[in-house]
């Protein structure tokens, strides 16, 4: 006669493998590549778009963004920032937080 439990010997053996699947996928790549962020200090002339995706709340559109305008000159001060598209007034003021400034003070007009 059945109890009923027959189906959570099944379950549980499948749960775990799922769980052990997902948490050595996860941990087999480093943060930058699947956008965790961590805080992160970045030129604001940098190109490359995996330093970008440090920044919690940067995924890959808007990291490959930061990066074009970076390479091309566009990010200057905070405020250039938001000349980027899909990147409003609030989102900008977070990443401007972990860019370093200064990598244009030197640079005559």
């Amino acid at each position: 006669m059945s109890s009923g439990r027959s189906g959570v010997w099944v379950v549980v053996p499948l749960l775990g493998a799922a769980c052990f699947h997902l948490f050595t996928f996860n941990a087999s790549r480093i943060p930058s590549e699947v956008g965790w962020g961590s805080h992160a200090w970045i030129e604001s002339d940098c190109a490359n778009p995996s330093r970008w995706r440090l920044i919690v709340g940067v995924g890959p559109v808007r990291s490959a963004r930061l990066a074009n305008a970076a390479a091309a000159g566009w990010i200057r001060s905070p405020e250039d920032l938001e000349s980027i598209d899909g990147i409003g007034a609030h989102v900008a003021s977070k990443i401007a937080r972990h860019v370093r400034w200064d990598a244009f003070a030197t640079l005559e007009p």
